[in-house]
């Protein structure tokens, strides 16, 4: 009898927590604009079989429970939610989804994912097919930008494509975009004629122009210096060997010197 007693207990207690306990919740509203066919993924706070999972759309009231990824094979809609790991699922979207809410009752939280779909007059017309991970073929509506791997839209990778392109040169990251083509073209063109202009005046300036002495061993040698004074650069060793001929140069002309005074 009091066995009988205490288990009613328990599952009278347990009913009173999970209709009194959070009676009021803390409420996170998320929206997220997507395109039909993209694939999302969902990350929350708390193990996703602690919650109870609901999605509206225009079939009604569904209810989400994420067993080991195993979902009900009969709905095809419940095959659009993957579970990744035990607080992340993947969401592939289809049309008339609405929201995705998410209650909690052991950290009295509620989260609810409003859905909002990209007009399609905004969209590339252009996509890429896919696998997704439920195996089936999907055509993506909006395309992959010319260096964008994530699939995002295109008017969106535009405008990473700031005005700092007027000031500095930008790579090729916008070269397919009409809007910026000119601009990079016309950096490009400038910075091959400095450089070709830079060369052409290098080799007709005797001034500026740099020798570099090649020393090849301990023997001395005798630079013709064309046209004007250049610049020798020397490293260690060479500057050595350079300092031991002056030595033997001035006594050359010192005992040139001596001689012509005898003569």
């Amino acid at each position: 009898m009091l066995v009988k007693v205490f288990v009613l207990t328990i599952i009278f207690s347990n009913i009173l927590y999970y209709s009194y306990a959070c009676r009021n919740l803390k409420t996170n509203k998320i929206s997220i604009d997507y395109v039909l066919g993209h694939e999302l993924i969902i990350k929350s706070n708390t193990y996703l079989n602690s919650s109870l999972w609901n999605i509206y759309g225009k079939f009604g009231k569904e209810e989400i429970i994420f067993n080991n990824n195993i979902m009900n094979n009969n709905n095809p809609l419940l095959s659009r939610f993957i579970m990744i790991n035990e607080s992340s699922f993947l969401i592939l979207f289809i049309e008339g989804l609405y929201k995705i809410e998410s209650i909690n009752n052991f950290t009295c939280s509620q989260n609810i994912y409003h859905f909002i779909a990209k007009p399609l007059d905004k969209v590339c017309n252009k996509g890429l097919p896919y696998i997704s991970m439920n195996k089936s073929m999907i055509k993506h509506i909006n395309c992959f930008c010319p260096y964008s791997t994530k699939g995002r839209f295109c008017e969106n990778v535009t405008e990473e494509c700031s005005t700092s392109s007027l000031i500095i040169p930008m790579s090729l990251l916008c070269v397919k975009q009409s809007k910026y083509f000119i601009i990079t073209f016309g950096w490009i063109l400038v910075f091959l004629a400095i450089v070709i202009l830079t060369i052409v005046l290098l080799r007709h300036s005797k001034k500026t122009t740099i020798f570099i002495a090649p020393f090849v061993d301990d023997r001395p040698f005798v630079y013709h210096l064309e046209h004007h004074q250049r610049c020798l650069y020397f490293d260690k060793e060479e500057n050595e060997l350079c300092q031991k001929l002056e030595i033997i140069i001035k006594e050359i002309y010192k005992e040139k010197g001596v001689m012509n005074y005898h003569i």
